[in-house]
């Protein structure tokens, strides 16, 4: 007869410790594989927080590109006077001592400023602030501001001051003594809806594509104080005999790069190139006002040429 294996009898200290033993095995593998796993844990997002850092620096890249003038993105407000020197400004430039000054010391009319103050307005933003006293006292200006700086009211406060401080009669039919173009009908409308708020005496006019030549004519008609349209449809109005420039005074273009990204380049330089053939017969020099949220070469010639 075969003999059999006899497996020994353990005792209870031995169960125990093997048991113990078997324990210990499985909580030193878990450390081991938590181990592990924090540190693919922490490569992981040591690689996801390089690449995050990789595609700012790559974006800062490309908007500095885009940026031809050569100034630091993260300035958010710029201004160049033209005038006997140029002038350059940041937005980190004070105006008596405050980095958004109250109305009071700029040379506002009281009727200006209590149309500001009823919409909430008590003080003037860096561009703003800025821009006034340099258009103000007649120079042509280039203004660089981010989307959201206040820049349209950085051209329109000072203008219609200049308008309110002239006490001529505004006859019938009188030809606008502002023209301010814009790249589309909706930036348009805003413009023309903040020079109707800041100056409610005025007689602003905005025009279009898409609306009716007629009641733009009989606007014409009426007499108009400010016009501000699309580049395309104040050329039509040229073209047509419908808009006279001889007494334009301020010739204003707003959002100048993005008119270069829709390809408007020509319109505009049209518009300019009829502006210089018309003698102004109000003043002695029409000032020309440009603001832009990034200054691209072309605007920089437009400048050069026209200011």
């Amino acid at each position: 007869m075969a003999s059999e294996d006899v497996k020994p009898v353990l005792s209870k200290e031995e169960k125990a410790a093997k048991k113990a033993a078997k324990l210990a095995k499985k909580l030193v593998k878990a450390e081991a594989e938590s181990s592990d796993t924090s540190v693919k844990k922490e490569k992981k997002q040591k690689k996801d927080k390089k690449e995050k850092k990789d595609k700012k620096s790559k974006k800062r890249s490309r908007d500095t590109e885009e940026d031809d003038d050569g100034t630091d993105p993260a300035e958010e407000s710029e201004v160049e006077a033209s005038s006997a020197k140029k002038i350059k400004t940041d937005n980190t430039t004070n105006v008596g001592g405050a980095e958004n000054p109250p109305l009071e010391k700029f040379r506002i009319s009281d009727e200006t400023k209590k149309n500001l103050k009823a919409r909430g307005i008590h003080t003037l933003f860096p561009i703003q602030a800025m821009t006034f006293d340099k258009i103000m006292d007649g120079n042509d200006l280039m203004g660089r501001a981010r989307t959201g700086m206040g820049k349209t009211l950085a051209f329109a406060l000072p203008v219609i001051e200049l308008l309110l401080k002239d006490k001529r009669p505004r006859s019938r039919g009188r030809a606008p003594r502002v023209v301010c173009m814009a790249p589309t009908r909706e930036l348009a409308k805003q413009v023309a809806s903040e020079f109707e708020l800041t100056g409610p005496s005025l007689s602003t006019v905005c025009i279009y594509g898409g609306a009716s030549y007629q009641s733009q004519n009989n606007a014409f008609r009426s007499g108009v104080d400010i016009l501000v349209g699309t580049t395309g449809r104040v050329i039509d109005h040229i073209d047509r005999g419908n808009l006279r420039l001889h007494n334009c005074e301020f010739l204003i273009l707003d959002e100048a790069d993005t008119m270069l990204e829709m390809g408007f380049r020509e319109d505009v330089q049209k518009v300019f190139a009829a502006m210089e053939q018309v003698q102004n017969e109000s003043s002695g020099k029409r000032q020309t006002l440009l603001f832009s949220a990034t200054i691209p070469r072309w605007v920089k010639e437009v400048a050069d040429k026209y200011m």
